[in-house]
């Protein structure tokens, strides 16, 4: 390849890693665990928007490796943040 000399043979041999699913059943942990506090504490705006059980349900799926799980958690994250941070109110 173009830059293999320009790169120590440790780092352009290096076994590659996905990017950017993180696949660290630790981070899954913490991200359902926060998902299951919105839904005990009850207060979060965006529980006026998302069904409960399938938050539920998405929080209490196993680390499998799944992408789609660990993406949509950190949907609910950062919906949630959004909605706190900047105030939102949605009139349905």
């Amino acid at each position: 390849a173009v830059s293999a000399d320009l790169l120590p043979s440790s780092v352009y041999n290096r076994e590659k890693s996905p990017f950017p699913a993180t696949q660290d059943p630790v981070y899954h942990a913490m991200l359902s665990g926060m998902v299951k506090q919105l839904l005990a504490e009850g207060t979060s705006p965006i529980l006026e928007l998302m069904n409960r059980s399938t938050m539920r349900a998405l929080s209490s799926m196993p680390a499998s490796g799944a992408s789609a799980i660990r993406m949509g958690l950190e949907r609910i994250l950062s919906v949630h943040e959004w909605l706190t941070q900047y105030k939102v109110a949605i009139q349905i």
